[in-house]
């Protein structure tokens, strides 16, 4: 898992690509997670520069969490390998 930070998501998702092997592709995700303070601003500016892009992937499941997307990452134990699987399934399951 990696994670970055920036003023805004096109600052952030150039932060990440620049710690992966490859490049970042915002359309192969599957899941967003929100933190409540994000979500409770205009999160159409947050959502702006990732779907602009014509291939990202628009059926990705929306969440949100009382804290910070980050707090809920790091709260699965270490051994959570795959954490992003984890939440899809979890999502398609509640579905």
């Amino acid at each position: 898992m990696t994670s970055a930070k920036g003023r805004n998501i096109r600052e952030a998702s150039l932060h990440v690509d620049r710690n992966i092997a490859g490049t970042f592709d915002p359309a192969k995700g599957r899941t967003v997670i929100l933190g409540k303070d994000l979500a409770r601003e205009n999160i159409y500016q947050a959502f702006d520069s990732v779907f602009r892009k014509p291939r990202v992937n628009i059926n990705a499941y929306v969440a949100m969490t009382d804290g910070t997307a980050e707090d809920l990452l790091t709260h699965l134990s270490e051994n959570e390998v795959e954490k992003a699987e984890f939440f899809y399934e979890l999502f398609d399951s509640s579905e």
